[in-house]
């Protein structure tokens, strides 16, 4: 407790402790008889009550600070529990990611083919040209997309399109699948990666290593 703040409480008490006392002797004063040398009493009797006013003030003060003190500590304690208890959360988070990052990283070190079927692939982009390489990444980014769409995409020639698209086709690097749906009025056609291909080619192909800057096929 702040020195301002007891002197406030002293006072307090003090006061009030003398007003009490008082009472009390005033109506003893007045049930008692008084004897004839009063005026002798009552300066004595007013000096009595302060110092037992004062008494009673220190030990109200006294017990107001170690209230004060006590609400203080647990405070303390209550904010280092909650850091703790913080802390602790924080710390379990963590481990938990970096036991999933683990795993993935683990995951991720097993490939699902082998060297030859990486080789095999490789040697097959090696005969591609760019614009065929890019229509590949361009599928691998944006999953299966109808022929309209990747004529929307392409930056090319249209008979350099069809061409990168047969030696895709050719090359078992993507596959078409027709919708009928909208028959008697027209099929759809849709293209993507071969799924045995695609993480090979995610490996393969990227980062994007061209000698035109700007891909054949945008976004």
């Amino acid at each position: 407790m702040r020195i301002e703040g007891s002197i406030r409480v002293f006072a307090g008490a003090l006061v009030r402790s003398v007003w009490t006392y008082l009472v009390i002797i005033g109506t003893l004063v007045t049930v008692v008889l008084i004897p004839r040398n009063w005026y002798w009493i009552v300066p004595s009797a007013i000096c009595v009550v302060v110092v037992l006013a004062a008494s009673r003030a220190v030990q109200i003060v006294r017990n107001a600070a170690q209230a004060d003190a006590a609400r203080q500590i647990a405070e303390i304690r209550s904010d280092a529990t909650r850091q703790r208890e913080e802390s602790q959360k924080l710390i379990h988070n963590l481990r938990e990611e970096i036991a999933r990052r683990d795993e993935e990283i683990v995951r991720l070190k097993v490939r699902p083919f082998t060297k030859a079927q990486q080789d095999s692939i490789d040697a097959k982009l090696k005969e591609l040209d760019g614009t065929a390489r890019d229509l590949l990444r361009f599928l691998l980014d944006r999953g299966e997309s109808d022929t309209e769409t990747v004529r929307k995409a392409s930056q090319v020639h249209a008979n350099s399109l069809e061409a990168a698209v047969e030696i895709l086709k050719a090359r078992g690097l993507i596959i078409k699948r027709d919708d009928a749906s909208f028959l008697p009025a027209y099929i759809v056609s849709y293209w993507r990666v071969n799924p045995q291909c695609e993480q090979i080619l995610q490996e393969l192909l990227y980062p994007r290593n061209e000698s035109r800057a700007r891909p054949d096929f945008l976004a």
